[in-house]
């Protein structure tokens, strides 16, 4: 029945992490991921030899290893990590006359390290910084997809992203606190999409 689409998936995380410190940590993590297929609804050109305009499920594999810490009484926070994902059958939407239309790309491969930190000085003035380096490429590409080679760039995928940013805490007479920032998105190999 080519007007149903049956998916079960199996998508396990595995990780371990080994304390240094109370303050420093590692780990490493391993993890598959999972994106519903389904069908494009707006096409330009027409469906031919009861051909479905269906897209497959995007699967992704990610391994991680890492490093988080608080430092100096908790006044600096470090974190970095280094990653490798594959993706296989990725979905990405393409223009096809005049409608956009979803349609499985290929498989990719993106690595990359990133690092984060956030500081907290007297009297409430602090920072953050993160930045993050991606390499992204196709590794094969579906013959349907038109206007797309393993030379071309992945979207949202940028291969450097830098966020430096003050902060500004007040304290509050009920122990907590309000914190007052200048920032965009930390950059994070997850948010492809």
């Amino acid at each position: 029945d080519k007007l149903k689409q049956d998916f079960s998936v199996f998508t396990p995380t595995f990780g371990l992490q080994y304390d240094f410190t109370d303050d420093v940590m590692a780990y490493a993590k391993w993890s598959k991921g999972f994106k519903s297929g389904g069908w494009t609804t707006r096409l330009s050109n027409p469906i031919q030899d009861g051909e479905f305009a269906e897209y497959k499920p995007e699967f992704a594999e990610t391994s991680e290893i890492g490093l988080k810490s608080q430092l100096f009484d908790h006044h600096l926070l470090v974190n970095a990590a280094i990653f490798y994902t594959d993706y296989e059958d990725i979905q990405l939407n393409f223009q096809e006359q005049a409608s956009p239309v979803l349609r499985n790309a290929g498989t990719a491969t993106l690595q990359g390290a990133e690092i984060e930190a956030q500081g907290v000085f007297a009297g409430g003035l602090g920072f953050t910084f993160a930045a993050g380096y991606i390499d992204a490429e196709y590794d094969e590409i579906n013959p349907l997809v038109i206007g797309i080679t393993t030379d071309s760039e992945i979207p949202k995928t940028p291969e450097y992203k830098i966020n430096v940013g003050p902060t500004y805490d007040f304290n509050l007479a009920n122990g907590g606190a309000i914190r007052l920032a200048v920032m965009d998105d930390p950059p994070h190999h997850r948010q492809r999409h």
